[in-house]
């Protein structure tokens, strides 16, 4: 009996998150067995919890948990950020004004949470007399509650707190206050507290009218390996072959970050600074937010996991598909697994279309198909394998971004445009050096293609001028195109960013200028 009530309260537990997501589909909740193992175990000990006042305690922590994340969500779009915990303590008046100006809005949550619990509390009722009597089940579980704020307070890497879009609230809403209080509150008490910003301006000036915008990002990609920029081997002829069109554009890039952690959100959110983490959180120029608000249907799909997509504005997509979903298709058609979700896609009418790929992430010769092994693989030292297995890869991204060209050229009958860039580049044995990990000005080295196909010929001259771009002007060149302009008064001196592997800067970044070529000129 007692293993029966476990199973059936752990699952009444995620209950008031698959409510709300039918009231508000932007909620993108999904059943995850691991998260749902370890709640049975909680549950098995709080199943056994005999006096009504312990358990009472316990539902209301659970509670409070599942509830202050629900209420974000339904008022901010937003998932809590482990950075915005502490505002609760200090703007406590400005949170429940605000939340009384929109009560309507909070009694989906308020009533998802209050049906699930109040079946929890009758099943107890019902039940506890039958179950196990163990000893000291409150003592167990205060002792297990320390455990993630103590991981939070030894870490270096602050994003595995951040909240999952898949997640359910009250994971999300335990990893944020643990973050806060074992890492966040203990670094306030020693005097060190978040750099204050300036909030962007973000304007409209114009409707984009009828028009289709893609934004593919790439994958561990940098344009030293592509002959597109001059790489000694042929990896990119299919797009070599654009070159002469009129809407086809392609320049050196500067990405945001050395991890898709930390590139993506800064990409998709236009930010400049790599520790403005309240401009993250809150969306000011979110460009998934600025497409909605224009009428787009707005499309998310990535072959990367969900994790990957926190803060990058999903709540915003119509359509959202990642790893999860992908799966069995990507096994089968790897990163073309995009052009057939593109091919789905009504072009008719106007959309804005996130494709992310998965293709040159290392192990390179897992995610590309056996017909795209140009260079062979067998029998090679470490260097020349990861070498070749890295340009099959190439080639690969090569086919993958002319199919979407091409479809794009042959289905949409209105103005589209094509942003690709990739997350991050990638060492390949540069120095004795491989992968990404690394804070340097190489790895940071991306491409910038862009294609216009009934597009105006003001947009095409306005991109095909820029100059060594950053991520950051990248996406204020996806704004501009969509009717927008975003001003940041925070900008000086022509100063730009490459953020290290956390997303709020913690990790390092590097401050650059950008020199009369390719160069980058890092500021010590």
């Amino acid at each position: 009996m007692h293993l029966i009530v476990t199973f059936a309260m752990a699952l009444l537990l995620m209950l008031p998150d698959h409510l709300y997501k039918l009231a508000n589909p932007a909620y993108r909740v999904a059943f995850n067995p691991d998260e749902f193992g370890a709640l049975v175990v909680v549950t098995f000990l709080v199943v056994a919890i005999r006096r009504a006042w312990l358990l009472a305690g316990a539902l209301v922590f659970f509670g409070l948990l599942q509830l202050s994340q629900l209420l974000h969500f339904a008022y901010f779009g937003s998932l809590i950020a482990p950075h915005e915990v502490g505002l609760f303590f200090h703007e406590q008046g400005e949170i429940w004004e605000s939340l009384a100006g929109v009560a309507p809005y909070m009694l989906a949550p308020t009533a998802a949470l209050a049906v699930a619990y109040a079946a929890i509390v009758w099943l107890w009722r019902k039940t506890h007399r039958q179950t196990l009597n163990l000893l000291c089940p409150t003592l167990i579980l205060l002792a297990l509650l320390p455990i993630m704020p103590l991981k939070a307070y030894g870490t270096a890497k602050p994003q595995k707190f951040y909240p999952n879009p898949k997640s359910t609230s009250l994971k999300n809403t335990y990893y944020a206050v643990s973050f806060f209080l074992g890492k966040d509150l203990p670094e306030r008490l020693s005097g060190k507290a978040p750099k204050a910003y300036l909030p962007y301006e973000v304007t409209k000036r114009a409707s984009p009218g009828p028009i289709n915008i893609i934004v593919v990002m790439g994958e561990s990609l940098g344009y030293s390996h592509m002959s597109l920029f001059g790489y000694e081997r042929s990896t990119t002829p299919r797009l070599e072959s654009l070159k002469n069109d009129p809407g086809f554009v392609y320049h050196r890039a500067i990405a945001g970050g050395i991890s898709t952690k930390a590139s993506l959100p800064l990409f998709f959110n236009i930010q400049r600074e790599p520790d403005n983490v309240q401009h993250m959180f809150r969306y000011e120029s979110n460009l998934l937010k600025m497409a909605k608000e224009q009428g787009l249907v707005t499309h998310y799909i990535s072959n990367q996991t969900s994790h990957l997509s926190t803060y990058s504005g999903t709540e915003y997509a119509d359509h959202y598909l990642t790893q999860e979903n992908m799966e069995p298709l990507y096994q089968k058609e790897y990163d073309a697994t995009l052009v057939t979700a593109l091919k789905r896609i009504d072009l008719a009418k106007s959309n804005f279309i996130v494709l992310h790929q998965r293709n040159s992430h290392s192990p390179y010769h897992n995610n590309y198909p056996p017909s795209f092994e140009r260079y062979p693989t067998a029998n090679l030292d470490r260097y020349q394998f990861t070498v070749n297995t890295y340009d099959n890869s190439v080639g690969f991204t090569d086919h993958v971004l002319y199919e979407i060209i091409r479809t794009l050229k042959e289905k949409s009958p209105i103005p589209t445009y094509v942003f690709f860039t990739a997350d991050h580049g990638e060492l390949i044995g540069e120095g004795g050096r491989y992968g990404h990990a690394m804070l340097t000005p190489d790895v940071a080295a991306v491409p910038f293609i862009f294609f216009a196909s009934r597009g105006d010929a003001a947009k095409i001259a306005q991109v095909r001028a820029m100059q060594h771009p950053s991520h950051y002007e990248i996406g204020k060149a996806v704004a501009k195109v969509m009717g927008y302009e975003v001003v940041n008064p925070n900008e000086a001196g022509g100063i730009y960013y490459v953020n290290g592997a956390n997303l709020d800067g913690s990790a390092g970044y590097l401050a650059y200028r950008k020199g009369s070529g390719s160069e980058v000129l890092p500021i010590p």
